[in-house]
């Protein structure tokens, strides 16, 4: 009886512990605050995954995915979307958006003005600017102005430094 106690304890301290970690990369995929905006929400789980499927217009090789909603403290009417999905590796994120891209590119309706910066692939369509890249093994597609995506990137690109 001790033994099956000290399993159940065992088990869950490690869900714990897993739980944590979880709650430490959503923490910083999706701060409160980012340079001004709020979080006013953030979808995960399935949901999450069949929003992002749509987005791609097809199923995605993704272990997760999330939908995060950000408003402006300063202006309640501006916007930002922050679509990001979790690649089994970074190097098929790296090619998920490489073959998305060239798709884009290819026939560019609804999307126009596609911009390579870097690391970063930046283009207008459906009433906004959106950005496309990857960090590590997640997979970003942030959409709202361009002076709101200036801040969601560069904030993305710092997480990894910290």
């Amino acid at each position: 009886m001790r033994k099956y106690w000290s399993v159940v304890y065992v088990l869950a301290l490690a869900i714990l512990l897993v739980g944590c970690e979880k709650s430490k990369v959503l923490a910083k995929l999706f701060p409160s605050k980012i340079d001004g905006y709020k979080l006013e929400k953030v979808i995960s789980g399935k949901k999450a995954m069949e929003m992002v499927n749509k987005l791609h217009g097809k199923k995605i090789n993704a272990k997760a995915a999330w939908v995060a909603y950000y408003v402006s403290e300063k202006n309640p009417k501006e916007k930002v979307t922050v679509w990001v999905s979790e690649a089994p590796s970074a190097k098929e994120a790296t090619n998920q958006v490489e073959v998305m891209m060239a798709k884009i590119e290819k026939k560019p309706m609804p999307f126009y003005h596609v911009m390579k910066m870097g690391d970063v692939y930046v283009f207008s369509g459906l009433g906004q600017r959106h950005a496309v890249f990857t960090r590590d093994k997640y997979v970003f597609w942030i959409s709202g102005t361009d002076g709101s995506l200036r801040y969601f990137v560069h904030y993305y690109f710092r997480v990894k430094e910290k």
